[in-house]
């Protein structure tokens, strides 16, 4: 675990030196925001949830802006929105993580793992019936999730 955390923080620092260079920024911050949700991830299973907390709101402001950047990847958009909405979901701020997860969904209707999100979000709120339908949905599009 230990291991993971020292190369996520290398990766990290690689792709913020590569935002400071502004290097293709839109899949730096999309990749970035991914890594330091996989670092939230371990620092949130060993208890420390405030660095987790800080991570998390870390991501959210990368994908807002990644989101302000050029936007003509709907691929890199739709994993941006995805992102944020987790990290949201990792806030608890369901409804706003729902709003990120429906445009993932608008952006890719066959992202199965944005159905599935949406799903547990909703399902956080209460709205038992409208988590299931995106489960459904999800394993429709996927299977294996």
């Amino acid at each position: 675990m230990k291991e993971a955390k020292k190369l996520y923080q290398g990766t990290i620092n690689d792709y913020s030196e590569a935002i400071n260079r502004k290097l293709k920024r839109l899949y730096i911050y999309n990749h970035s925001g991914q890594v330091k949700h996989l670092l939230a991830q371990i620092e949130s299973q060993q208890g420390n949830t405030e660095a987790a907390l800080t991570l998390y709101q870390n991501v959210i402001s990368d994908s807002d802006a990644a989101i302000q950047s050029e936007m003509e990847c709907d691929a890199c958009r739709t994993a941006i929105h995805h992102n944020r909405g987790t990290a949201k979901a990792a806030l608890e701020d369901y409804d706003s993580a729902i709003e990120d997860y429906d445009m993932s969904i608008k952006l890719n209707p066959k992202y199965a793992k944005a159905y599935y999100n949406r799903g547990k979000a909703k399902q956080a709120l209460g709205q038992q019936e409208a988590a299931e339908a995106d489960f459904a949905k999800a394993k429709e599009l996927d299977p294996n999730l």
